[in-house]
């Protein structure tokens, strides 16, 4: 029977590499959050509808590390802002909110109130791409990296 030798060279390294990932994914995805929570944050300050501006200084970034999953996005502490948000009455189909077609309302007849003015959710839209791409691409960096 024939036989044959098998050499590795650097495993230790590889192995090294390996143990220390899980930290420093985590490290990477927790700065990651950070930023781009802010970024929305700018955002969603910049479509504020501004009144008075305590609804603009009102909204800020959060964070919430529990080891196993990272949360992060934005938030306002005002007791209006869902009503800026989503509207107090239908005005509408033309006045409704982007959430509208992806929950599947419906806005049939005309009632009073203030039409919706979507300030968080377009932002939390617009930086959601760049969260989905420079999360892969960071998790290809961790483990690139020696």
């Amino acid at each position: 029977m024939a036989g044959f030798d098998v050499t590795m060279q650097g495993l230790d390294a590889v192995i090294s590499k390996i143990s220390n990932s899980p930290q420093r994914l985590h490290d990477t995805v927790l700065q990651k959050a950070r930023e781009k929570a802010e970024k929305m944050v700018g955002i969603q300050k910049e479509n504020c509808p501004v009144d008075t501006s305590i609804l603009r200084e009102s909204i800020h970034s959060f964070v919430e590390d529990n080891g196993d999953v990272i949360s992060a996005g934005s938030k306002s502490n005002t007791s209006y802002a869902a009503f800026v948000e989503f509207g107090t009455g239908q005005k509408g189909d033309a006045n409704g909110h982007p959430l509208d077609d992806e929950l599947g309302i419906v806005r049939k007849t005309e009632w009073t109130g203030h039409k919706a003015q979507p300030f968080m959710y377009p932002g939390m839209k617009e930086v959601e791409p760049e969260i989905k791409e420079e999360l892969g691409l960071s998790v290809q960096e961790v483990f690139r990296k020696k």
